[in-house]
């Protein structure tokens, strides 16, 4: 087992333990099965992961990044508004405002 093998084991025993310790803590008890099965499924999912990427591409993991991104513009496009008075700003305060001004009258 490589360096990074064994960090990457290390790091699941620790999300475990805390994954452990946010459920069944405020849960007050051990006898919480919905804890257990999301424990059971998440965990499955990130161990399945975490043994695939060293075995199909351990470049990608020694890196620390994946594929490079091309850069973002923050041009406005020609039209599109971000001001508070814009009309996207208002949809949701128009959206709650109209069934509670019918529940006031």
């Amino acid at each position: 087992m490589n360096n990074l093998t064994r960090r990457a084991m290390i790091g699941l025993g620790n999300l475990l333990f805390i994954l452990v310790l946010l459920l069944f803590l405020p849960a007050g008890s051990l006898d919480y099965w919905e804890g257990w099965l999301f424990i059971l499924v998440f965990f499955s999912s990130v161990l399945a992961i975490t043994l695939y990427f060293p075995k199909k591409d351990p470049d990608s993991l020694k890196t620390g990044s994946g594929p490079a991104l091309p850069p973002r513009r923050n041009k406005a496009r020609k039209g599109s508004s971000r001001s508070p008075g814009s009309f996207s700003s208002q949809v949701p305060t128009i959206a709650w405002a109209g069934p509670m001004s019918r529940s006031l009258s």
